[in-house]
């Protein structure tokens, strides 16, 4: 995708330019939707696209998956003061 951005972008002015890398953002996000608004993980991978998921992520996915649901009334979870990496993708999920 990202030569077809380059490839698109030769020839148009910066503002063009820019107009045109949000629309393709735009069309991808919309793709992509239907997917990240049902599945916890879908949508960690798709704002961090490195992550590497392990069989315990598996579990908690499927914990929020549940909660999202309405399978689940509540969810504690309880992490180390140290562990930071959960709460954003936590927040915007349940908050989107």
């Amino acid at each position: 995708m990202q030569k077809n951005i380059l490839k698109n972008l030769e020839g148009l002015t910066p503002d063009e330019s820019a107009k045109l890398l949000e629309l393709e953002r735009s069309v991808a996000l919309d793709e992509a939707r239907p997917n990240i608004t049902k599945n916890f993980l879908s949508f960690v991978k798709y704002v961090w696209p490195e992550f590497i998921e392990g069989s315990h992520h598996k579990i908690i996915n499927k914990k929020f998956n549940d909660l999202a649901k309405g399978k689940l009334n509540v969810l504690l979870l309880t992490c180390h003061l140290d562990t930071q990496s959960l709460s954003l993708p936590v927040t915007c999920s349940l908050l989107g």
